[in-house]
């Protein structure tokens, strides 16, 4: 797969970046693990993950795998959106705090906390979880301006690059939650969605920005186009940075590789 300098950064990436929001689906690590090594053997070198997929499953079979790659792969994670209960490891622990939150709804609502304090201690654990001293990018995750202090996130944000403990920060979500944020310094990078009825990217270059990673790209349902022919679009959409994409099938991860020769 083809290789990208992400605009506005030194920071090389695979023009596909694997999403792992779904990875804790599969029900054994040795499935979780397997998938992850397809994509890194299918040119994937860029990882996005957060503490909140999976209830923390996700991040955790992502730093198994990283210890296993090495250095050459380059991974991001959040903070802002937390599992309820806290991170687990145990897929049943996952699988049944889901089940009781069918019954509960509130036991399984996600957390949203924007103190500096919790982001600290999210932070110094990704990076126990991931096995790694740094991290390639930590992103806001769906921030809500209305919620948090952006002077005083940026100025934490390049004290934790200063300490060596991130490369660079950014913001991930929809573009409307932070459009306002479009050329902030919070806003070092931008993951935003990409969906075919309403693509971020135009919004983006009307605000002077090059696309950097953009997601949601591949459409559900029946009658969805084919897979490879709205990956192929998103890339021209996003020629100079990441697209980023998830499958839970090994097979799907060459056809998707492909699209980007």
């Amino acid at each position: 797969m083809k290789l990208t300098l992400l605009p506005g950064t030194e920071l090389k990436v695979s023009r596909l970046s694997f999403g792992t929001a779904r990875l804790h689906r599969h029900a054994t690590t040795a499935r979780r693990q397997a998938l992850l090594a397809a994509a890194w053997d299918q040119g994937f070198t860029h990882f996005d993950t957060s503490p909140y997929y999976g209830y923390g499953i996700s991040e955790s079979e992502l730093g198994r795998f990283l210890r296993r790659c090495g250095a050459s792969a380059t991974a991001a994670s959040k903070v802002g959106i937390y599992p309820p209960g806290g991170r687990t490891s145990n897929a049943f622990t996952a699988w049944t705090r889901k089940a009781l939150g069918k019954i509960v709804p509130s036991i399984s609502n996600a957390i949203v906390d924007w103190s500096l304090k919790t982001a600290a201690a999210s932070l110094e654990q990704t990076l126990r979880t991931l096995g790694r001293d740094r991290l390639d990018i930590l992103f806001l995750h769906e921030p809500t301006p209305q919620l948090l202090d952006a002077e005083e996130f940026q100025m934490w944000l390049a004290r934790q690059r200063d300490a060596g403990k991130i490369r660079y920060w950014g913001l991930a979500g929809p573009l409307e939650r932070f459009a306002e944020w479009v050329n902030h310094p919070l806003g070092q990078i931008l993951q935003v969605r990409d969906m075919i009825s309403a693509p971020d990217t135009v919004k983006l270059t009307l605000a002077g920005r090059r696309p950097q990673f953009t997601y949601g790209v591949i459409p559900s349902g029946r009658d969805r186009p084919s897979v490879q022919q709205v990956v192929r679009e998103a890339l021209v959409r996003n020629s100079e940075g990441s697209v980023l994409v998830s499958t839970q099938r090994i097979p799907h991860l060459r056809e998707l590789a492909l699209t980007t020769f």
